[in-house]
């Protein structure tokens, strides 16, 4: 938003990856002026993106191995990814006497039913 008029122009139409990419490549040729400014604050954020991603996919990697180590089972389950095992497994370690039911396992989801009424009332003022 605050990049020069040129920059804005060559970088406003790219999609989120080859903006990255895109952003992560430049040297600025001498360090003065908003232009070498601008290219530099893009290059730190972009690498700093790149290397976040990378370390999000090395720790999900461990978590793959963790998760499937733990409770195989779960991760053949249809829909239950790294995330979801992960999550009911932390979940489930911190609050075993909820599980003595499937009440109890909704509940922990957030996923318990409603009272159903069948719209009388009796008693009421």
């Amino acid at each position: 938003m605050t990049a020069p008029a040129a920059l804005r122009e060559r970088l406003g139409n790219l999609t989120l990856r080859p903006l990255i990419d895109a952003c992560a490549a430049p040297r600025p040729d001498v360090l003065d002026g908003p232009m070498a400014a601008a290219k530099l604050a893009l290059r730190t954020l972009a690498r700093r993106i790149q290397s976040l991603e990378q370390e999000i996919g090395v720790l999900r990697g461990d978590l793959d191995s963790l998760t499937k180590a733990v409770c195989p089972g779960l991760r053949q389950t249809y829909g239950v990814g790294v995330d979801s095992a992960a999550t009911l497994l932390t979940a489930a370690a911190d609050n075993l006497e909820l599980f003595r039911s499937d009440a109890g396992f909704a509940a922990l989801c957030g996923v318990s039913p409603l009272p159903a009424s069948s719209g009388r009332r009796i008693g009421t003022s």
